[in-house]
Order: structure tokens, then C-alpha cells, then sequence
């Protein structure tokens, strides 16, 4: 299950050199919720002004950091700088795809075995649309929630 449909208090922090994901998570326990917390440059990186799934420290090049709640869940938006310096139009990537909630813990959703490298790993806003990557959202269906 995505994160967000089992969390509350949902946001993120900047600190330093790193963007970090926070919520409330629900823990399996009723509607009890714990303190729940994601480090996003572990496993989100700029690829010359893109958002890359599989890679690290987005933050470093990055500015205007912020999450967006969308219909179909969080997106973490930002300029990324490109290779030659110039930023590239406000890029986003929808944590819902990538992230899930295993008893009141943030964890990655690991992408399907398989799965050609370019589908899995760049996923940009373009124009306002993005492309939709099942597989990915397939992963994260099957986190569950205890």
C-alpha cells in the first residue's frame, strides 16, 4: 500500500544537504500512529535535470523543494540543475509510486525485476503530464500494512 493512504501529517524537511520525508504511519494497531520519517536523497537523484529513481543527493542540486498533493498522491517537485548549469522548467516525481508503509516504517518499494532500466528510473513532468509506470505502482501495492 502507498504511504499516503495510511499516514497523516505528511511533509518534508530540508536539512542540510538532504530532503527528508516525514509522517505520522499508521502502524498496523488500530489507528495508532508513530513517528515516521524517509531520507529521499538515499534513493532519488538528478539526472541532468530530471528526477532519477535509483540514484542520490537530488538535494545538492536542487532548489524550491516542495511537496504537492495531487489525486493520485504526494509529489515532491523542485528545479534540478542540468549537466551545463542551466535549471531545467519545475520537475516532479510522485513518492506514491516509490514509497510504502510496512508497520509505521517509510520503506522503499523495490522495482520489479525486469524492468527495462529507463522505465523505472527517470520520471519527469513534462507539460503537466507524466507518464504512468504500472509496474512501479504494482511494487507498491503490494507493501502492506501489517
Amino acid at each position: 500500500m502507498s504511504f499516503h493512504q495510511s499516514c497523516d501529517l505528511i511533509r518534508i524537511e530540508v536539512r542540510g544537504d538532504h530532503t527528508v520525508l516525514l509522517a505520522a504511519a499508521k502502524n498496523g494497531d488500530g489507528d495508532e500512529t508513530v513517528p515516521a520519517e524517509i531520507v529521499l536523497d538515499e534513493q532519488i537523484g538528478n539526472g541532468d535535470g530530471w528526477f532519477v529513481r535509483g540514484g542520490e543527493n537530488f538535494t545538492e542540486t536542487a532548489h524550491e523543494i516542495e511537496l504537492e498533493f495531487r489525486e493520485d498522491g504526494p509529489w515532491l517537485t523542485a528545479f534540478l540543475t542540468e549537466v551545463d548549469g542551466e535549471d531545467r522548467e519545475r520537475q516532479g516525481i510522485n513518492l506514491a509510486d516509490h514509497i510504502g508503509n510496512d508497520c509505521g516504517r517509510l520503506v522503499w518499494a523495490q522495482p520489479q525485476r525486469g524492468v527495462p532500466h529507463r522505465q523505472h528510473r527517470k520520471i519527469a513532468v513534462i507539460n503537466g503530464t507524466r507518464p504512468v509506470f504500472s509496474r512501479m505502482q504494482d511494487a507498491v501495492s503490494r507493501l502492506s500494512l501489517c
